[in-house]
């Protein structure tokens, strides 16, 4: 934030003594309250404007600070620009390697569904073997299904979208200000899908371990 003097003082020379009367009138209104602070304030006020000519504002927006100058600001969209493509790279990397584990764990599902159908009928319960196995096929199922192929955002873009722009009357920063809102929004969509995705291969895990938890407890039972 920033606090900015904004206005000419009437007075000139006598600028000091109305800084000086303005922190006075706030540290009256601050220590009587109202009841007490109106008529010293009309006392102190007296032929001076209610603020001396000057105007307090405040300033928490990054375009709109005064201090601030114009080759910060261009500064600051390319460097909001390259953030948002970064951010895009991440999620793109982070897809990846979703996808990866997802397929890694169908194949281990399918691999254990295998292992027990083929040793169901030397176990104490076969039935429970051959539960397992099918809950072990359709976690793998699910999880398949969390890498299956969907509409996701890269960053960059292509040379023809751009190609009205190169003639257009918008600066170069006006430009960057709109991409950068796309990727937003191409932001916004990935994390969805990422988040959609993550829920699925979650609900694939929980049903792995009940299909461990069917296949073990039955045969502990039938041994005792």
């Amino acid at each position: 934030c920033s606090m900015a003097w904004q206005g000419t003082h009437p007075y000139g020379e006598r600028r000091w003594l109305s800084f000086g009367l303005l922190v006075g009138r706030l540290f009256l209104r601050w220590r009587w309250r109202w009841r007490w602070f109106r008529p010293i304030n009309r006392l102190i006020s007296g032929p001076f404007p209610p603020t001396f000519g000057y105007r307090i504002r405040f300033s928490c927006h990054l375009g709109s600070s005064k201090n601030m100058t114009t080759q910060s600001q261009k500064e600051i969209i390319r460097l909001a620009f390259e953030l948002s493509q970064a951010k895009l790279a991440a999620q793109a990397s982070a897809a990846l390697g979703a996808d990866a584990r997802a397929m890694s764990f169908c194949g281990a599902c399918l691999a254990a569904a295998a292992l027990l159908a083929g040793f169901a009928n030397g176990s104490g319960f076969p039935v429970a073997m051959y539960v397992s196995a099918c809950f072990m096929i359709v976690s793998a199922t699910i999880s398949g299904y969390a890498a299956r192929p969907v509409p996701f955002y890269f960053p960059g873009n292509s040379f023809k979208n751009l190609e009205e722009d190169m003639t257009g009357p918008d600066s170069f920063e006006s430009l960057l200000g709109a991409l950068g809102r796309f990727a937003d929004q191409h932001i916004a969509k990935n994390s969805d899908i990422l988040a959609e995705n993550s829920m699925i291969f979650l609900q694939a895990v929980r049903l792995a371990i009940v299909a461990l938890v069917v296949a073990i407890v039955p045969q502990f039972l039938a041994l005792s």
